[in-house]
């Protein structure tokens, strides 16, 4: 099952659990950790006294109490000591084990924070990295809906210089200033084709051929399904739509298809015209999917995360 990113409190979240990002003590403390505490009520700290505090990396459940959520599962991150002391490995271990035991709890949809960013000092853009890649590894054999919510952090998840350089790649595109409201005008003549701009609505959706061309791609790079899932953002279920030629995909699922199958921003557009959608330089988040293709950057990891940072829609199957 896909993950997404969300600007969120995670105490608010529907899911049936949420990650703590708890100290060894289990006992509360500050941010996240002292936010759910108050909002799970004291039965929260009176369970966590029986559970004898937990390491670094390992992960402990409890019930979710006045939270909406049916578990709380704690995981202790690493404090950044320098990068040589084994904290990516401790980072990914809170991750996955936090996962696997949601698994065993039979959850299936689970809200992380960003662990260890906070007051352990590990740099942000690395725990970004490290969450990311330890998610999605993580789904690559499971269902789960798995959310990361970064409210209450800084929100960007690339690093200043390309931000810039992209905020400059959508500005000279003339679809508004960055940091204005949505993108929604047109082209000025001089910057247009000579052709009008085909519209979605102008596109039929070609299932079957869709289908095949996805086979297709597939065998030529050797992925079998579940890769394909990965790479792409999507579920097992719908991957097994798609392979059947039936359904109708929305545009951020066929983006998702086409990061994990195209060569380029050719092949990409003609995947994509075939799911009946093409890629419009009046929207933000294809102007800097388009932006990424061209660079080379297809991993759906880094896209989507480029995609949040710019204030634009996930790719993928996206709840």
């Amino acid at each position: 099952m896909p993950f997404t990113i969300v600007r969120d409190d995670i105490t608010r979240m529907n899911v049936d659990v949420i990650v703590n990002a708890a100290n060894t003590t289990l006992l509360g403390g500050g941010g996240v950790d002292g936010a759910i505490h108050s909002a799970a009520g004291p039965s929260l700290l009176k369970e966590c006294m029986t559970l004898g505090g937990c390491k670094m990396g390992q992960a402990k459940a409890t019930k979710g109490y006045d939270l909406p959520c049916k578990y709380i599962i704690h995981t202790v991150g690493p404090i950044w000591n320098g990068g040589g002391f084994g904290e990516e490995q401790l980072l990914s271990s809170c991750y996955k084990n936090s996962l696997e035991l949601a698994q065993e709890l039979g959850c299936k949809s689970v809200a992380f924070p960003l662990i260890s960013a906070g007051a352990y000092g590990y740099p942000f853009l690395d725990a970004v990295r490290v969450a990311l890649q330890s998610i999605s590894e993580f789904l690559a054999d499971s269902e789960m809906q798995v959310t990361l919510v970064a409210f209450g952090l800084k929100t960007l998840m690339i690093d200043e210089e390309n931000f810039e350089e992209i905020k400059r790649y959508i500005n000279e595109l003339s679809i508004g200033q960055f940091g204005e409201g949505p993108r929604h005008r047109r082209l000025p003549d001089a910057l247009t084709d000579p052709q009008p701009e085909t519209t979605t609505e102008e596109l039929v959706c070609d299932a079957e051929g869709f289908a095949r061309a996805v086979t297709k791609r597939m065998a030529e790079l050797e992925i079998d399904d579940k890769e394909l899932c990965r790479r792409a953002n999507i579920s097992g279920s719908l991957f097994a739509k798609i392979s059947g030629g039936s359904g109708q995909l929305t545009k951020p699922q066929a983006l998702g298809i086409a990061a994990a199958l195209a060569e380029d921003t050719g092949s990409a557009e003609k995947l994509l015209r075939l799911a009946g959608y093409s890629f419009s330089n009046s929207e933000r988040g294809d102007v800097v999917v388009k932006y990424l293709f061209d660079k080379g950057i297809t991993d759906i990891v880094e896209v989507n995360r480029t995609l949040f940072s710019l204030d634009a829609g996930l790719l993928g199957e996206i709840w």
